[in-house]
């Protein structure tokens, strides 16, 4: 009976602990960082390139990383990927996809079919960032960054530094499906570009911001009507925003937002209004102006602040309802959330509604630190003179 027993659980250990039987050693596998994709004009195909990091040691003994670039092409962006297998004599991993890049004359001809597969795809995450590029993906995927600071692909070092400084709203595929799929807001994408070329070395940089009409890219808002949509719709807490001094001062004050918030409130009494307010909190990090602290400088400061917000943010929504037809922001959103059964009734013709819509902007900023001094120097020095 003991050896029946013995017997059965080594029966039981050989089929449990037989290892992995699909396990793959991972020499064998490729793990590209980033991946671009174009829709060829000439087949109709989509052109498929995927980055993947290379280290060597160098002269010095120091590592080296160059990137290499594996390319395919298919009818489908699932057949491209497969074809770009067999092209790398390898298996492909896409986890570790950080970036997605798309040429903005595919974003133009809409994005629906590869959305589908990228929403189902279990490799691709959710969290990968999206980029539209009028580039060559090529020469984006291939060049070194000037400055490496350890992130796999420079990609999404600079969406990661674009986020920091409030240059661009950085989106991923999460934020897209959700725009894309809710009720009164249009998806947005950052567009990158090569600022400076040298060698082999690359700087990117922000400038716009891709708008969409659902997966149709229509245009792009400039980085300053882009500051304007961001002190709306997420809590910018970065950047440097620069403000010309008040009348008969000549220079520029320099601030650095701390803190904001911001509430989105439709009324529907007698015709929709959208009242938006806005409280930002900021640190002053120079200062031209030959000014003395005074509450009532610091008040004429804020009064400056204010101003300046509101602004961009006025030029933002004229500019994307009435010549894009857009609504970026999600008002209809916010419209839908608190009025549901006047969404339903009037959805159809929200952008309609939306392009007469009254607006009432209200900002408080309120000045936090001055750094390390109060007065500025400026006025010190020439009160010597």
């Amino acid at each position: 009976m003991r050896r029946l027993i013995i017997m059965v659980i080594i029966s039981i250990s050989m089929t449990v602990l037989s290892g992995c039987w699909d396990r793959m050693e991972i020499g064998s596998i490729t793990f590209p960082v980033a991946m671009a994709m174009d829709r060829n004009a000439q087949t109709g195909m989509i052109d498929l390139y995927a980055q993947v990091v290379k280290t060597s040691v160098g002269p010095e003994g120091q590592m080296v990383k160059t990137f290499e670039t594996l390319e395919s092409s298919g009818r489908t962006l699932s057949q491209a990927m497969y074809r770009m297998t067999d092209r790398a004599e390898q298996r492909i991993s896409w986890k570790h996809i950080n970036v997605i890049v798309i040429s903005e004359n595919f974003a133009r001809h809409g994005l629906a079919e590869v959305m589908d597969l990228l929403s189902r795809f279990t490799q691709i995450r959710d969290t990968s960032y999206l980029l539209v590029t009028d580039e060559n993906l090529k020469e984006l995927l291939q060049g070194n960054p000037k400055v490496d600071i350890g992130i796999p692909t420079p990609l999404a070092a600079i969406t990661i530094s674009g986020e920091r400084t409030a240059k661009t709203k950085v989106v991923s595929l999460k934020d897209f499906f959700s725009a894309y799929l809710s009720e009164g807001r249009e998806p947005v994408i950052p567009k990158v570009s090569i600022a400076q070329r040298e060698g082999d070395r690359i700087q990117l940089e922000f400038n716009e911001l891709g708008v969409f009409k659902r997966d149709k890219l229509v245009g792009f808002i400039t980085q300053e009507e882009t500051m304007g949509l961001l002190w709306v719709v997420q809590k910018t807490t970065s950047g440097n925003l620069m403000i010309p001094c008040s009348s008969g001062k000549n220079g520029i004050i320099s601030i650095n937002p701390l803190q904001t918030r911001s509430r989105i409130i439709p009324d529907i009494t007698d015709k929709l209004r959208i009242t938006i307010e806005v409280k930002a909190e900021y640190s002053l990090i120079e200062m031209t102006c030959p000014v003395v602290m005074t509450t009532n400088n610091v008040n004429e400061i804020n009064r400056k602040v204010e101003e300046y917000v509101k602004k961009r943010i006025e030029q933002t929504i004229e500019r994307t309802r009435k010549e894009f037809n857009l609504d970026v922001f999600g008002f209809g959103e916010r419209v839908y959330r608190k009025y549901p059964q006047y969404w339903y009734e009037n959805k159809d013709n929200w952008m309609e509604i939306y392009k007469g819509t009254e607006f009432k902007i209200t900002v408080q900023a309120q000045m936090r630190r001055t750094g390390e001094t109060s007065d500025s120097l400026v006025f010190e020095f020439r009160r010597g003179e």
